[in-house]
């Protein structure tokens, strides 16, 4: 019941002791025409609240962070008298961000019999696994008398969606090879795949014709066939630290576009990617990904990624040398990385440079004062998603 509903009842009172102590008919009348409208309103919500149906659905079960989603609502029931319905929704992103996106609405049934289709758009700001469904429902008489209202736990909400990460832009590729890379060089543009020019020897009965050089065998007159050797495949190593205390979501945005940013980059250029969670309850050490194929299978992989509520700096203790003995690349991805991270000696640590993305906000960083990113190619702030492609391709 509303604070009005309570005047209006100690109102209706109040005539109805009036009506009877002094046998004025207009006080009687009065307090009857109050009293019915008051006992159809409270009627109305109540039979409104018990007999209230609702279905609740998305177009999709799977969003990339940043689309837009249809969140269609169906509600029926019955009422006496036009109420106002209001809900609230649950929307796919966290709680301090619920001021980019309307999440109350209310509207009028007013019908004996109602059955009224709505549908809402949501923004998929946040990065995750998320329920979406109405939170709350409430349930008002149009005089404001009276109202009903109920909450819906996680579990009775109508919809489990996932928002993946977003990709964004990688660098040009000069013909799909890093040129740079030792081991993917000039002799693998010209060998079969997956393997590396050795050397050649004299042509045996049975050897494929593809592969004779026909180049060595017009200097020296003899058949001479090409030799090949598996290419050992190189590895970049992708660690991303769980610890990450932003409310808003948007440090684990970061972390998860920009381990995808640099695990398409790498794949782009012959690489298989590796990517180690820090700090975690979910170790992900054993995900292997080395085809461009791969990526939705990382986005969902990197999706389902915990992060921790903690503000706990990364330590070097916190990194086990044994997930990165094999690398070839190094990254890591930390909201809050410690200063000693940053020394020549653990860069060195594991035999090659070691490049660290300081993600989120950089005040918090211990290495943002006096720190000049301009020409360092060692680390990089990123405190927006939109940042990645600039930031993190300056490391590459």
């Amino acid at each position: 019941m509303t604070l009005r509903g309570i005047f209006a009842i100690i109102f209706e009172l109040c005539l109805l002791i009036m009506a009877l102590g002094t046998d004025i008919r207009d006080f009687l009348i009065v307090a009857v025409c109050i009293g019915g409208l008051l006992l159809f309103s409270f009627l109305s919500v109540l039979i409104a609240g018990f007999t209230l149906r609702y279905k609740t659905s998305t177009e999709k079960a799977s969003f990339t962070r940043q689309d837009g989603m249809s969140f269609d609502l169906n509600i029926s029931g019955i009422c006496f008298l036009p109420v106002i319905c209001k809900i609230i929704i649950s929307p796919p992103f966290y709680e301090e961000n619920k001021s980019d996106t309307p999440l109350c609405n209310s509207f009028i049934i007013d019908f004996l019999r109602f059955n009224r289709n709505y549908s809402f758009n949501l923004n998929c700001i946040n990065t995750g696994h998320w329920s979406v469904g109405i939170e709350h429902i409430t349930i008002n008489d149009i005089f404001g008398f009276f109202n009903y209202s109920f909450f819906l736990t996680k579990g009775q909400r109508s919809a489990d969606i996932t928002v993946l990460p977003k990709y964004h832009p990688i660098p040009e590729l000069s013909n799909g090879i890093d040129t740079d890379n030792e081991y993917i060089g000039a002799s693998l543009q010209n060998s079969e795949l997956g393997e590396i020019l050795s050397d050649s020897r004299e042509y045996i009965v049975g050897d494929p014709l593809r592969r004779i050089n026909w180049k060595q065998s017009a200097k020296t007159g003899k058949l001479f066939t090409r030799m090949f050797e598996k290419a050992e495949e190189p590895k970049a190593i992708i660690a991303i630290d769980c610890f990450s205390d932003d409310n808003t979501g948007n440090t684990q945005d970061i972390c998860r576009e920009a381990a995808l940013f640099l695990s398409e980059y790498f794949m782009s250029v012959g690489f298989s990617i590796q990517i180690v969670t820090l700090r975690s309850e979910v170790t992900l050490s054993a995900a292997s990904f080395r085809d461009l194929k791969d990526c939705e299978d990382l986005r969902i992989s990197l999706t389902d990624i915990v992060f921790k509520a903690e503000s706990n700096p990364l330590l070097p203790t916190d990194i086990d040398s044994g997930d990165f003995f094999d690398g070839d690349k190094i990254f890591i991805i930390s909201a809050n990385p410690d200063a000693s991270l940053f020394d020549d000696s653990f860069t060195v640590k594991f035999g090659i440079e070691t490049k660290m993305i300081i993600a989120g906000n950089i005040f918090s960083s211990p290495m943002h004062d006096g720190a000049d990113t301009g020409e360092n190619t060692r680390y990089t702030f990123v405190t927006e998603p939109q940042e990645i492609t600039e930031k993190v391709g300056e490391l590459l």
